[in-house]
């Protein structure tokens, strides 16, 4: 019978090992966006949470993967909210060329 429980027990163990595998658990890239977001201040993840509630369903399902793609692993505080800030406003970038810089050759 003892034998038995005991493994009972070790099943339940690398049970549990192995669904806690994958899930984005604890620091680096891929973790959970619950993980990120306890990663910030109360008012940083309030400014991220509204901005994501403005969006429409799919465009918020793609802003939150590429959030939850981030590697936060080296990242402060204030750079994992500034990257979360580019994700959601990208600023775009545009090249003038004015005519007066451009010569012509003929």
């Amino acid at each position: 019978m003892q034998v038995s429980n005991s493994m009972q027990t070790q099943q339940m163990t690398q049970m549990r090992m192995h669904r806690g595998q994958g899930q984005g658990q604890g620091q680096g890239q891929g973790q959970g966006m619950g993980a990120i977001m306890q990663s910030l201040t109360p008012d940083q993840r309030q400014d991220i949470s509204s901005q994501l509630q403005s969006l429409s369903q799919d465009d918020r399902k793609d802003i939150v993967d590429q959030i939850k793609s981030l590697d936060t692993t080296d990242m402060s505080q204030d750079d994992l909210y500034s990257s979360i800030l580019d994700i959601l406003n990208p600023q775009t970038q545009t090249n003038t060329i004015s005519a007066e810089s451009i010569d012509t050759y003929a």
